[in-house]
């Protein structure tokens, strides 16, 4: 079947969010934004007939951000122009409009107007939990692109899991709760390991009983397999706290625990890595792309700069994960090297490594075709590289993260420099990439 022409990119796309949006509107910028385009037709056809095509539900390219999104046209609750889910698509759509460049219109109303919506449905008790779900879902898609939006996308980011966690992995199985549990499932795995707490998604019942009736795909498997990572870095703290009031013959124990815990994860994602590199989804670095160089990329000539490509954006996103998950556990392994008698393997030289390839990657997380999901996907790859490449002093591979978050602005994702470089550290950044200039 042809693809619907409601679905054709920006052309079609209307300049303004009307006053009183269509479903078809709507979900039009959206879809358009977050889903590949070869998953389009299957949304095009269930918007047209009310039925989705998708009956394993089993998305054909899995990844971090939006593929949660097509959902949104089964729900109900979408048609009501008041609802709470029916502002929070108004906002994501004012948003994505706006980051475009197709829309010179403010996104504060619409989003007010939804955040508004939302208190109020909080006061008066929850409601349906597959309305408040995606409502959240989507403003937490808007706060990606927005300044300053931190502390409301930390907020929301936990009430989805609370709202998850009340529903329970039962309900979690099938069906649209099913969908969007597995949509938004890493970003909230993502959001334990950057806050270094440990995640109900790691209880056993969580990992097993939503993917008892529909097998889990390679990206979920991905984050089965290393889901405890938060919970070993909140280990790591209360360590260096204990240490740090007092040393025990108990926290020695505790020392050599986390080792062995660090050394076993980081094997088995060096075994993921094998696998991978040794399979049809590898990933290829591309170093003659000189019909794509401009003077933006001037600075890295002399640093042999690379892109890195893949076959499609999971694995882009499994990959550039594996990598930052791997230098978080070189660097807690450098800090338990100050802790122990003995000395710890730490490979700087690896961690700096695999911070370049996640700089390498962007380009291709960053291709036309990759709409938001490949952009928003980003940040906290980009944020663990950073932070080692800044550290080891290259100021070409920093001026490279920069200008990665320069294109992440300039894409609509205005919370990126924070993301990536931390609430304060502005100036100094800027002072960082100026040197190599």
């Amino acid at each position: 079947m042809a693809e619907s022409p409601v679905f054709q990119f920006t052309p079609s796309l209307p300049r303004e969010i009307s006053t009183t949006p269509t479903l078809h509107h709507l979900l039009t910028i959206i879809v358009e934004s977050y889903l590949p385009e070869s998953e389009r037709n299957t949304a095009a056809v269930a918007l047209a007939t009310g039925h989705s095509q998708n009956h394993g539900h089993k998305y054909q390219h899995p990844r971090i951000c939006g593929s949660w999104v097509e959902v949104l046209y089964e729900l109900p609750c979408l048609a009501h122009t008041d609802s709470l889910l029916s502002k929070s698509v108004t906002a994501l759509a004012a948003a994505v409009l706006t980051s475009v460049c197709i829309s010179r219109q403010s996104i504060s109303e619409p989003y007010l107007l939804a955040i508004g919506a939302l208190r109020r449905r909080l006061e008066n008790g929850l409601g349906r939990t597959e309305e408040l779900i995606p409502a959240v879902m989507c403003l937490i898609l808007v706060e990606v692109m927005i300044p300053n939006a931190n502390v409301a996308l930390d907020a929301h980011l936990n009430a989805v899991g609370v709202f998850f966690r009340s529903a329970g992995p039962e309900a979690c199985k099938t069906g649209l709760l099913h969908r969007l549990f597995v949509g938004f499932r890493p970003l909230m795995i993502i959001h334990a390991i950057q806050n270094r707490q440990p995640t109900f998604l790691g209880l056993p019942a969580w990992i097993e009983i939503p993917f008892s009736e529909i097998a889990p795909s390679i990206m979920q498997a991905f984050f089965n397999e290393f889901v405890h990572l938060s919970s070993i870095l909140c280990q790591m703290d209360g360590l260096c706290l204990e240490v740090s009031l007092q040393s025990t013959s108990q926290s020695e124990i505790e020392k050599q625990v986390l080792q062995s815990l660090l050394v076993d994860m980081s094997a088995r994602l060096d075994h993921w890595e094998d696998t991978l590199t040794t399979s049809p989804f590898s990933y290829r670095r591309d170093y003659n792309h000189s019909h794509e160089t401009s003077h933006e990329h001037e600075d890295d000539q002399n640093q042999d700069h690379r892109r890195i490509s893949f076959p499609n954006v999971t694995m882009a996103n499994i990959f550039t994960h594996l990598w930052a998950f791997q230098i978080i556990i070189f660097r807690e392994m450098a800090t338990l090297s100050t802790a122990l008698s003995e000395t710890v393997s730490s490979p700087e030289h690896r961690a700096i490594a695999l911070a370049r390839n996640i700089s390498f990657s962007m380009d291709y997380l960053l291709k036309e075709d990759m709409g938001l999901f490949g952009p928003a996907s980003s940040s906290f790859p980009l944020r663990t590289a950073w932070e080692v490449l800044k550290e080891s002093g290259d100021h070409v591979d920093s001026a490279h993260v920069k200008r990665s978050v320069d294109r992440l602005v300039a894409r609509g994702l205005l919370s990126a420099p924070t993301s990536v470089f931390g609430p304060d550290c502005t100036k100094s950044v800027q002072d960082d990439v100026d040197v190599s200039r």
